[in-house]
């Protein structure tokens, strides 16, 4: 009985430690990747090129920049 809950201690340690030291993995950034505005209305996030600017402020549609004013 206790070798089997030695074996299953030194298991367990050897997936935490394999968890834990594992290299991460990183996505590389997009070639066609582009800014992107937040809506000053509902917070959604938009690329500039669709985002409707007025003054300093950004808004996703043309609703929401009549709406806030």
């Amino acid at each position: 009985m206790r070798l089997i809950l030695l074996i299953l201690a030194i298991a367990a340690i050897v997936m935490i430690f394999r968890h834990l030291y594992r290299p991460t993995r990183r996505m590389p950034p997009c070639a066609d990747s582009e800014r992107m505005a937040r809506c000053a209305t509902c917070g959604v996030h938009v690329p500039c090129s669709m985002a409707v600017h007025r003054g300093d402020r950004w808004y996703c549609s043309q609703e929401h920049a009549e709406h806030d004013g």
